[in-house]
């Protein structure tokens, strides 16, 4: 599994900001109990872990896995700065294999970049006790995602050549789009009582000026991979965010763009 993270540990806590709606409803959906053992996938900057670690507690704590770093080093300073039961590994999440069972594996957007779901899926569900729980949150349909495309459709007139789509089923934040090829990888993977709904919420775009909202409205999401691989100036882009960004309704000083992505819970067998 392979997934740059540039510029993911200096935007980690608007990405937090942006992405709170889903860490709420993952952990609703996983009703967590104190004393549980939570495995949390490709745990990023560990925002998930560490809310969960504030619900299970001390007995038996969160883990976090990711194949990053730097953003491994930042969950363990901000574990260690709010003293909470959470820890984590360094390591590609398909391959990590738990020291005991645990009772449920979550994830906010961690679970779309394995090389091979069926076979990662089939790893991860090893991790977890008989009846374990798995819930994760996943991107719907880009075209359904404004958030993401809002700062796409600025980079549009700029492009130097159309953008190549990526092959059906590669890994990428919109690998899972279809529930239709998604459920099937969980059911080959041993998974049973698979559950996908739909979670539309608006988000709330991180940033005290519409000048910070549109640096990482560039620098974050498939914008940025375009401007990289096209070498365009991100400066032409943030002017026409700006813009935008001054004319959307601001209510109490907070602007949101509306998102689509599935939850998705299932049971191991």
């Amino acid at each position: 599994m392979k997934l740059a993270k540039t510029g993911w540990v200096r935007n980690a806590d608007k990405l937090d900001t942006l992405l709170q709606p889903f860490l709420t409803h993952t952990l609703h959906t996983a009703s967590l109990s104190a004393g549980e053992h939570v495995l949390d996938i490709g745990c990023g900057a560990g925002a998930l872990t560490l809310a969960a670690a504030r619900i299970v507690g001390e007995e038996r704590g969160a883990a976090g896995v990711d194949v990053s770093a730097p953003l491994v080093d930042l969950a363990r300073k901000r574990a260690a700065e709010a003293n909470l039961p959470a820890t984590f590994v360094l390591e590609d999440a398909s391959l990590f294999r738990a020291a005991k069972p645990v009772d449920a594996a979550i994830s906010r957007f961690g679970v779309m970049f394995f090389d091979d779901p069926r076979a990662a899926f089939t790893a991860l569900r090893r991790n977890l006790r008989h009846e374990g729980r798995l819930v994760f949150a996943c991107w719907a349909a880009l075209a359904e995602n404004l958030w993401a495309r809002f700062a796409l459709d600025a980079v549009r007139p700029h492009l130097v050549h159309p953008p190549t789509p990526p092959p059906p089923g590669s890994p990428g934040p919109f690998a899972f789009a279809d529930p239709d090829v998604l459920r099937p990888i969980l059911q080959d993977a041993g998974w049973r009582g698979v559950q996908i709904e739909v979670f539309r919420p608006d988000l709330p775009l991180p940033g005290q000026t519409t000048s910070e909202t549109a640096d990482f409205l560039t620098e974050m999401g498939p914008a940025s991979r375009l401007l990289k691989e096209q070498a365009i100036d991100p400066n032409l882009i943030k002017e026409t965010l700006c813009q935008r960004l001054e004319e959307m309704p601001a209510p109490g000083g907070v602007r949101k763009l509306a998102s689509s992505a599935w939850i998705v819970s299932a049971t191991a067998s």
